[in-house]
C-alpha cells in the first residue's frame, strides 16, 4: 500500500486548505463557510487581515467601470501596475450599492465554481490513490515476501501513481482556466455594464464588440449579419440584457444575449451606444454623427450635424 487512510485524509486536507486560502485571498472572508474559516484558523491564518481584501475579480470589475468611464482608448494606455497605483491613491469613487451587489453576484458564482472544481480535485486524487493502492496490494499480497522485491513494486506503483496524477491535473488545469477566463470576463463586462447603467439608466442602448475569430453563436447573437464579421452589431436595451441573466446550464440552442460571457471562452465586450450616432464601419464603433432632417420648412435642405455627448 502506498498511502494509508490517514495519509490520504492528510493529502485531501492539504488540498482543501489551499482551496480555502485561494478563496480568502481572492474573494474575502465573507465568502467562506464557518467550517472553512475554522480550517484556516487552525492553520494559523489570521482572518482579520483579509477583511477588506481586493482580489483579481474586484480588479477586473473596477477595470470594467474605469474603461467604460474614460473610454477604451485611454484605458489601453494604462498598465496593471498603474491601475493598482490608481486604486491605492484613493481617487477612485467607492462602488455604489448597485455596483457592490453586481460584484457580489460574480463573487458568489466564483465561490461555487472554485468549490466545485476543488471537490472534483479531491475526489479525483482520492480515486487515483485508491486505485494505485489496490493494484499494489494485488501484486504483493501473499506472493511477494522479500522486502527488496516489495520495495521495487512500490516504486513502480509510485511512478505510475505520479503519472496518473499528472494526467488528471492537466484536466483540472483546463477546467480551472475555463473557470478563470469566464469569471474574469464576466467581472469586466459587469463593471462596464454598471458604469453604463449608473450614467444612463436601464433604458440605455448597448452593443457588443465581436472580435475576429468569434464563434458562430456569438456572431448570431450579436451581429446583424452573422455571416459577415464586419457587419453592424445588434443594438440591445441594457435592462433586457440584465434580465437575461447568464447562459450557465442552458443548451447552446437556448443561449441568450447576456452581459456576462455567452460561453466560457467568449470575449465579446459590451459598449454603450450613444444616441445620435450611426455605425462607422471603418472604426467599428457608433461614432458617425447622424444627420437629422429639421421639421421647419425654412430649414429644409440644410444639413445639421448634431453631436450628442454622454450624460
Amino acid at each position: 500500500m502506498i498511502f494509508n487512510t490517514n495519509q490520504i485524509q492528510d493529502i485531501i486536507g492539504i488540498l482543501k486548505r489551499w482551496e480555502c486560502v485561494f478563496i480568502l485571498g481572492q474573494l474575502g472572508v465573507d465568502y467562506l463557510s464557518q467550517a472553512e474559516k475554522d480550517i484556516l484558523t487552525k492553520s494559523g491564518i489570521n482572518l482579520a487581515n483579509f477583511t477588506n481584501v481586493q482580489g483579481i475579480l474586484d480588479h477586473a470589475f473596477i477595470w470594467g467601470i474605469l474603461a467604460e468611464a474614460v473610454g477604451d482608448t485611454r484605458a489601453k494606455k494604462m498598465n496593471y501596475s498603474q491601475f493598482k497605483k490608481f486604486l491605492a491613491s484613493g481617487n477612485f469613487i467607492p462602488l455604489t450599492e448597485d455596483e457592490r451587489f453586481a460584484l457580489d453576484q460574480v463573487k458568489h458564482r466564483a465561490y461555487t465554481d472554485i468549490g466545485g472544481l476543488g471537490s472534483r480535485i479531491q475526489s479525483g486524487t482520492t480515486n487515483v490513490i485508491i486505485r494505485a493502492n489496490q493494484r499494489t496490494q494485488a501484486k504483493i499480497q501473499g506472493i511477494i515476501k522479500e522486502k527488496t522485491i516489495a520495495a521495487v513494486e512500490l516504486r513502480k506503483s509510485a511512478r505510475q501513481l505520479a503519472s496518473e496524477l499528472g494526467e488528471i491535473t492537466e484536466d483540472w488545469e483546463r477546467d480551472w482556466l475555463r473557470i478563470a477566463y469566464y469569471l474574469m470576463h464576466e467581472a469586466y463586462n459587469t463593471g462596464r455594464a454598471q458604469s453604463i447603467f449608473k450614467e444612463n439608466g436601464g433604458d440605455a442602448e448597448v452593443y457588443f464588440d465581436v472580435y475576429e475569430g468569434a464563434c458562430d453563436k456569438c456572431r448570431e447573437l450579436y451581429l446583424t449579419d452573422p455571416d459577415d464579421p464586419d457587419s453592424m452589431p445588434i443594438i440591445f436595451v441594457l435592462s433586457e440584457l440584465m434580465a437575461n441573466g447568464n447562459n450557465i446550464g442552458r443548451k447552446a440552442k437556448e443561449w441568450l444575449a447576456t452581459i456576462g460571457p455567452t460561453h466560457p471562452y467568449c470575449r465579446c465586450t459590451i459598449n454603450h451606444k450613444r444616441a445620435g450616432y450611426a455605425w462607422n464601419y471603418d472604426l467599428r464603433t457608433f461614432s458617425t454623427p447622424m444627420v437629422i432632417k429639421p421639421k421647419n420648412k425654412q430649414l429644409q435642405g440644410v444639413k445639421l450635424n448634431i453631436k450628442v455627448t454622454k450624460g
